[in-house]
């Protein structure tokens, strides 16, 4: 099923393209046939076809190759290359050998004809089935032909292949020739000239020469590898070449190029873990390791991150004060080629940063100020600042300075600390800037407790003054409230009127008779006094005087404390029982009922009351916004708490076990309410004396006052 639905689909794309017209014997108008071949060769480039009805096309336009007119032999032509360029693979083998019997018993057209003789061949890489009579044809072609530059690029591209591919097939390859006694050497000299040839197939031959060298005998070279690292730089711009065809050499020549590479690095750093490891004189690659990584940094963009990694720990020999006289330009060198591009893996340059670090802790005690002048501080001034989109980089440079400054005990810590203070202050990414302040807190704690003091009182400003930086490229926001001043546009966002909110509180709590109700908007009156942004706006004054007079009028839950409906009274029973008895009995009932009921509402009174002065006692707290006559009557509010009538259920509520954010309260039990006759003068003279006093500590006087009315 899978195959007929394949050749259904083939038959589809055929017949959009107008192929079923070749199928038919008759050609009622050469023009218009003509124009057909050339919009079926246009077609040709988007889709492919296959073999049986390229077959069938090609035995309707090989006629038109020796046509008398120049325009459609043209077309033919181009309908034929469009074919062995695109579709070479399904080019049947009869009609290759067709068309090359056609192109060498042609007459004329040289140029086109030889530039399909190059697309049969394929540059030489399929001259076998063409291998008897090509000779005689690449012959007649130089005696007759009018273009002869593209016959010899054509030629050339050929015998360099050829000259290359059994060169090296005879001194290194599958079937070398023991009697020769040329050296690896000579030869890979001889061949150094291909290199310059403009054909990617001659390339191609020369790097696959190449590997089969390294492979076989790669173990055994010594001087030839000053060749091959040649052969590489040479051949390194051909890695950026990319071709049309597909599978074709130019395409898998950048791969091979790059395992050509590899394969010099597999004789380096062996890949199976079970290997001992070699020592310098009995490694398997005894070429210069300089020359080799000089030839990796080249291909460095394209070489996997193993070979990086190990080109990084090679350029760190090279960095140490005590094997390289020149070790800081090369420490110089490493950081501009492997930290400072941000092209450059993330992890070769979090490799790099830890170089650096070890470079500077060795250095600790001989020329760090030297080296963390001339590098350290110029390579990370501005990591806060890196692109790297993990943020590993700019968390790994942070966590370096603060490293290596509490190592640091010269001057340069402010230098570092400053680094600090600019990544805090002026980073454009959040994660940087806080990394940034915990690094100034850590050195702050290592600091404290050890000499010179000057260096934690630096690091204090630098907190203090991060602490009070406002970053102009950033809005503050509220996590309580967005609210908005004025009118605006965005549908998304309100005016939320908090006034009105204010008063409609107010207004259930004195008049709210549902407990569940006021209980809610005592909350809502806690929560805002609670939080000043909310009231940013909310006349003060206004709102203390509604409190104090609705305090002050008892009138504070009044409304909410209602009393709670009797028991149902149990019927008169009449017979046998004594009617005066009954009577009796019942008005004690009633009584004793009204008594609890009147109890219960002076203790939720009391509790609703005591609610209210806590309140107050908040709004006191704003007294930067409140009038001096408002404080004042405030005060008296205070005092004339004292003048309410005790009750049995005051004490019933203790203040610490009220809790000013929560609705629920706890009540103690009646029993344990007897009134504590020292305490409550204690109290009286507490009261008194902060008073007369005359200070302003409202918060005192509330508490004397609450504690006034619990032992009353």
């Amino acid at each position: 099923m899978y195959t007929l639905r394949r050749e259904d689909a083939a038959d589809h794309v055929a017949d959009s393209l107008g192929f079923s017209v070749y199928l038919t014997s008759s050609r009622v108008d050469e023009r218009v046939f003509v124009a057909h071949v050339a919009k079926v060769a246009v077609g040709l480039r988007r889709v492919r076809v296959d073999s049986c009805h390229l077959q069938s096309a090609w035995q309707c336009v090989d006629k038109l190759l020796s046509h008398r007119n120049h325009d459609t032999r043209a077309i033919a032509y181009t309908f034929l290359d469009v074919c062995l360029e695109l579709h070479y693979d399904r080019v049947p083998l009869g009609m290759r050998l067709a068309i090359f019997q056609l192109l060498a018993t042609g007459h004329g057209e040289f140029l086109r004809r030889q530039n399909s003789l190059r697309l049969l061949v394929q540059d030489g890489r399929t001259v076998l089935p063409f291998a008897k009579d090509l000779g005689w044809v690449l012959l007649t072609l130089l005696e007759t032909s009018d273009a002869q530059k593209e016959l010899s690029s054509l030629l050339h591209c050929i015998l360099r292949r050829g000259a290359v591919f059994f060169i090296g097939m005879s001194a290194w390859g599958s079937q070398r020739v023991t009697s020769l006694e040329v050296g690896r050497s000579s030869v890979l000299r001889s061949l150094l000239p291909a290199v310059q040839s403009p054909h990617s197939i001659v390339i191609f031959e020369v790097v696959l020469s190449l590997q089969r060298l390294i492979k076989k005998y790669g173990d055994q070279m010594l001087i030839e590898w000053d060749l091959v690292f040649d052969y590489l730089r040479r051949l390194f711009p051909w890695m950026a070449v990319q071709a049309f065809a597909d599978e074709g050499p130019a395409d898998r020549l950048a791969g091979e190029l790059l395992d050509t590479l590899l394969l010099v690095e597999a004789l380096h750093h062996p890949k199976q873990l079970s290997d001992p490891p070699l020592s310098s004189s009995h490694r398997r690659f005894q070429g210069n390791l300089h020359d080799f990584y000089a030839v990796v940094e080249v291909y460095m963009a394209y070489c996997p991150l193993a070979t990086v990694t190990n080109l990084v720990t090679f350029r760190a020999e090279a960095c140490h004060p005590a094997s390289d006289s020149n070790w800081l330009a090369n420490l110089h060198d490493l950081v501009a080629m492997f930290f400072a591009s941000t092209g450059v893996h993330v992890i070769i340059r979090l490799q790099a940063l830890c170089v650096v670090h070890e470079i500077v802790t060795l250095c600790r005690h001989i020329c760090e100020d030297r080296v963390l002048d001339d590098l350290f501080v110029p390579c990370l001034q501005l990591v806060h600042d890196d692109d790297d989109p993990q943020a590993c980089v700019r968390e790994a440079g942070l966590d370096l300075i603060v490293r290596v400054a509490r190592e640091v005990d010269s001057v340069k810590f402010y230098s570092l600390v400053d680094l600090l203070h600019m990544a805090a202050t002026s980073a454009k990414f959040a994660n940087a800037k806080h990394k940034a302040t915990h690094g100034l807190v850590t050195l702050f704690h290592a600091c404290f407790p050890h000499i010179p003091s000057t260096r934690c009182v630096r690091i204090f400003e630098l907190l203090i003054d991060e602490t009070t930086h406002e970053d102009g490229r950033s809005t503050r926001t509220s996590p309580f409230l967005m609210a908005c001043r004025g009118p605006t546009t965005k549908p998304s966002v309100g005016i939320l009127p908090i006034p009105k909110l204010v008063v409609a509180a107010l207004t259930m709590a004195s008049t709210e008779t549902h407990a569940a109700n006021f209980d809610m908007a005592v909350d809502v009156l806690v929560r805002m006094v609670e939080n000043r942004y909310v009231l940013h706006d909310v006349d003060m004054n206004d709102m203390t005087v509604k409190l104090v007079s609705c305090v002050d009028c008892r009138a504070f839950g009044r409304a909410a404390a209602a009393a709670p409906p009797l028991s149902p009274r149990r019927p008169r029973l009449r017979a046998h029982t004594d009617s005066h008895v009954l009577i009796a009995d019942m008005m004690d009932e009633e009584q004793t009922a009204d008594a609890v009921s009147g109890r219960s509402t002076k203790t939720v009174l009391t509790q609703y009351l005591t609610r209210g002065v806590e309140l107050l006692l908040l709004l006191a707290s704003y007294q930067s916004r409140v009038s001096p006559a408002v404080l004042h009557r405030v005060l008296l509010t205070f005092v004339s708490v004292l003048d309410f009538e005790p009750t049995i259920a005051t004490a019933s509520v203790s203040p610490t076990m009220i809790k000013r954010t929560k609705s629920a309260m706890q009540v103690l039990p009646l029993a344990c309410c007897a009134p504590d006759i020292d305490g409550l003068q204690a109290a009286e003279v507490a009261l008194v004396h902060a008073v007369t006093r005359g200070k302003c500590a409202l918060v005192d006087i509330c508490d004397s006052v609450l504690m006034f009315s619990m032992l009353q």
